[in-house]
């Protein structure tokens, strides 16, 4: 059988294949350029996490003192956040959830752990915490802080 074949031109099979090629070139493309959007938009929030954990995390160091976190916690771990705040007496202010406007992370993705004290935290008088960050989706950052007796 012989091909149709224009004496200048493609076969019909020839341009088919050669628009395969351009799509799957074209959507990997386009799904490279995505990722990589994606990504770096995950990154910005990331920073944007990190500054609003070490500023919880500097607060809660410069504002708590030991004795009445110890006394508050017991022995028991207790977490903080958006909702519990105002439920529970809490030796945290509420406002250390509340950010700026302008913030692409809000007090509902803010957590603080106040972690249970073992043998060595009180003999050592200091009680750990953690603040964890959640951003883009699901991705999360834990900061640690440790309040010291003084």
């Amino acid at each position: 059988m012989r091909l149709l074949r224009n004496k200048r031109g493609f076969t019909v099979l020839e341009a088919v294949a050669s628009m395969v090629i351009i799509t799957l070139v074209f959507t990997t493309a386009i799904a490279t350029i995505t990722a990589m959007r994606n990504q770096a938009i995950a990154t910005e929030n990331k920073r944007v996490a990190v500054d609003v954990a070490t500023t919880v995390k500097d607060d809660l160091i410069q504002t708590l003192q030991y004795d009445t976190v110890a006394l508050w916690l017991g022995s028991t771990e207790k977490t903080i956040d958006s909702t519990t705040c105002a439920l529970i007496s809490s030796v945290v202010s509420c406002d250390i959830l509340t950010l700026s406007e302008n913030s692409t992370i809000s007090s509902d993705q803010i957590t603080i752990t106040f972690l249970a004290p073992t043998a060595e935290t009180t003999q050592h008088q200091i009680i750990r915490f953690t603040v964890n960050v959640t951003y883009y989706k699901t991705r999360t950052i834990t900061i640690e802080g440790v309040i010291y007796a003084t």
